[in-house]
């Protein structure tokens, strides 16, 4: 096995291991399922040493991490990510910083307004 194929299988098993720790934190029955047939998948391709497979199902396991945090965390994960994008913006690299700018505003009034219709709801029913 040469260093870059060793660093492909690195990174999968590391991407793998994320996705379990996500899985523990956020996932259920049917996420659990899934991750037991990446992680067969994994095994495979280590096995074989199949560093193209392998980038494929870094992928995969990545996208499938970001589905089940998002799925878990709801709507905090999504502020974070705005919340972090406003923090720094500036260290971001915008095709379009005014545009950027303008996107992050609205999405901040979408929060303060959901968060204020929410709490008004709430009184409402009281």
């Amino acid at each position: 096995m040469n260093s870059k194929q060793s660093k492909v299988m690195q990174e999968l098993t590391k991407a793998l291991e994320h996705l379990e720790n996500s899985n523990k934190q956020f996932g259920n029955e049917k996420t659990t399922q899934i991750v037991n047939q990446l992680t067969d998948q994994v095994k495979f391709v280590i096995e074989n040493q199949d560093s193209k497979m392998a980038k494929d199902l870094i992928n995969e396991i990545i996208e499938t991490d970001f589905t089940i945090v998002d799925q878990g965390a709801g709507v905090a994960l999504e502020l974070s990510i705005i919340k972090d994008c406003d923090d720094n913006f500036d260290m971001y690299d915008w095709k379009n910083r005014t545009q950027a700018r303008q996107l992050i505003i609205e999405a901040k009034k979408l929060i303060s307004d959901k968060q204020a219709t929410k709490i008004d709801d709430e009184i409402d029913e009281e």
